[in-house]
Parts: C-alpha cells; structure tokens; sequence
C-alpha cells in the first residue's frame, strides 16, 4: 500500500513538473514576443525620424540597430508605384515580429540654403561692383539667425544669435545674375539686376567642427606654428593637390601667398572659440589659386578667422568670420561669412555639385521633412 501510494505521489510530481515546465516554456515565449513587438515598434519610431531627417533614407542597413536592452530591428524602405512601404523586424532571441507600413514621405526641401552663391549672417557689409550668379541670402536685421555653438563634449546645437546690431548695409553697382536676393527687411536695395524677396523663417548658421582636421592622415598638408609663440606664419610658393591645414597660437598673423593648393585651406581653430565674439587670427591670402572643385570641396574654412583674400580664384565651400577685404577675386561654389564683409570687383558662382556635399567638419542645417504613416499591418 505505501509502495503504491509513493508511486502515485511520484507521478502526480512528474505530471506537476511538466506542467509547471510547460507554464514556464510558454511564459518565456508570450515574454519574447512581447520584446520583439516591442522591438518592432521601437525600429518604426525611429524609422520615421530618420525620414524626417532625412527624406531619401533607405533603411538600416544590413547591421539594422541593437538597442542596450538586447531588443535588435532592422527597417527596409521599399519604393514602388510612387508608394513607401517600410518593413520592419523586431527580434528578441529567436523571436520575430514584423510590421509593414505604407507612408508618405513629404521632402522638406533639403538643405536651408538652397541656391545660395552667397549667405551673409553679419553685422555689416559693403559691396562695390560685385556679380552674384545665383541667389543670396541677407539676414538685415537682427534676431533672425540661429549660431552654432558647440559644447565642450564634442556635440552642438543652433541656439539664437546673430549679430547685436546691424552697422550699416552698402551696395554700389551690385548684380544678382539668373537669382534673387533674399532678406528679412521691406526695405529696398538698390540693384544693377536681380529680384528681391522678403522672408521670415529663421535662418540657420552652418554646424562646424574642425577637430579632424588637426589630425594628420591621407589628403592633408598640416602646417603647424604653434611653435613659434606669436611670430607671424609666413606660407608662400606653396603648389599642393592636398588640404592646407594651418595650426597657430591666438593672435599669430597668417600670410598665404603665391601658392596652389588644389584640397583648399582650413585655418583651424578650437570648436568652443566664441566666433560672434572676436577673430581668433588674422589672415591675408593673396595671388593664390585654391581648391579644384574636387571633394573635400573646400575653398576657405576659417569661421575664427579676420581676413583678407586678394587676386584669387577660390572654388569650393568657404565659411569665415569676416573679410575685411575681398578684392579682384573670382569665386566658384558657395561663401557664408559670419560677421563683416567688405568686397570690391568680386565674382561669385554658385555651384550646385559643391552645395550639395560641404566639407567633412561642416553640416548646412535642412528643412525637416513630412511623414504621415497611411496603413500599418502585422506581416509573417
């Protein structure tokens, strides 16, 4: 009797830990596919913010995205018949959940700056006999520009800036050639040829890091005078298809000269110098041809610097903080200027190969674009 009783015990326990093992096997998979659904609308969010960002994004990638929890998606865009269909796997473990949804993607206009031969963010400009091809950009008055400033942990963000005060705005036999000039005032400027066109979004200054380009590698010409404390750096007859990066102390004078430097010159300085505040440089390039059109597309980056270019022919992206003079120049590409601009007998060329791809350290701000989810669907 008590062999028998054992025995039933016995397999009333073995039934009980079947149970209990079964119980626990299915609350391990309703727990994984929760995860994975989770996984799964983790992965659609952030697809639609990519587009936001960025109209054109295609997806993940092969890689897809793991997140620190452990929960991994990957996102497909798939374009056919003028719809967007994005497919998405969210998986936990051996677990899989995939969502399909159809949207619109509604392009924001990409960057900000458009067609722009020339943007001016500054407190005072003058302009004798001067031709634009392409359109420019005038902030005329105060409280419409975004700065960027960057942090001291390597990020940025635009905050409002700009100029204090607008000093004084001159234009003497000025043409906008095949574009418009485009301001914030009602008040009307006196041009040779060209439309105007008041506006009012806000506009943004170009995000800048020139960090990576003190760092030596393939491509870079690093001229280093921190060495010789304030001294001036004097560069001259120098003919390069590499980048100039010049490195100095504050307060040390730069004179480029007589030179070809077909990569373009950086003047570098430090991502936190207060670039509204004060030049960081003062630097003179004269009787010298620099950039070929060719990437990095850059002409001068120097958005710490107070300058002058004369006698030059500049082709690429170029951002500085002033130009106290810029004088018989012929520019291809794009010119954004900080602070002051002074120029005389100056052509600027807008080109569109170079505005849509600016330089590694340099992002233009863009327009966000529209996305509105139109049908969404379990898939398996």
């Amino acid at each position: 009797m008590v062999l028998v009783f054992c025995t039933m015990i016995g397999g009333l326990a073995l039934t009980f830990g079947g149970a209990s093992q079964k119980q626990r096997d299915v609350a391990r998979d309703v727990t994984a596919e929760l995860r994975s659904d989770l996984a799964a609308q983790s992965g659609l969010e952030f697809a639609q913010r990519q587009l936001m960002l960025d109209s054109d994004w295609a997806g993940t990638g092969l890689d897809g995205v793991t997140l620190a929890s452990g929960l991994h998606f990957d996102v497909q865009r798939l374009d056919a018949g003028g719809e967007t269909t994005l497919q998405v796997d969210g998986t936990h473990g051996r677990s899989l959940a995939r969502l399909e949804a159809q949207v619109l993607v509604e392009d924001g206009g990409g960057t900000t700056y458009g067609d722009k031969a020339l943007v001016f963010l500054g407190r005072s400009l003058d302009l004798a006999h001067v031709h634009i091809h392409g359109d420019m950009l005038l902030a005329d008055t105060t409280g419409v520009v975004d700065d960027w400033i960057n942090g001291a942990s390597g990020t940025g963000s635009w905050q409002p800036g700009g100029p204090p005060s607008i000093d004084g705005i001159d234009f003497d036999k000025f043409y906008v050639w095949d574009g418009t000039l485009f301001k914030y005032t009602d008040r009307s400027y006196s041009l040779k040829k060209g439309d105007q066109q008041q506006i009012s979004e806000r506009t943004q200054m170009p995000a800048w890091n020139l960090s990576s380009w003190a760092i030596d590698g393939p491509g870079k010409l690093i001229h280093d005078g921190t060495g010789g404390g304030s001294e001036d750096i004097e560069i001259s007859h120098v003919h390069t298809t590499s980048t100039l990066v010049v490195i100095s102390n504050p307060g040390q004078a730069i004179h480029i000269a007589n030179s070809h430097i077909d990569g373009g010159i950086v003047i570098w300085c430090e991502d936190t110098w207060p670039i509204r505040d004060s030049g960081r440089n003062q630097v003179h390039v004269e009787n010298c041809h620099v950039g070929d059109g060719q990437s990095p597309h850059i002409g001068i980056l120097s958005p710490a610097a107070d300058q002058a270019v004369e006698n030059c022919h500049l082709t690429g992206f170029s951002m500085v903080r002033s130009l106290d003079k810029l004088q018989n120049d012929q520019i291809l590409g794009q010119m954004v200027v900080v602070d002051s601009l002074d120029i005389e007998n100056v052509h600027i060329t807008y080109d569109p190969l170079i505005g849509s791809d600016p330089p590694s350290g340099i992002s233009f701000p863009t327009s966000a674009s529209g996305v509105t989810i139109t049908g969404i669907r379990e898939a398996f």
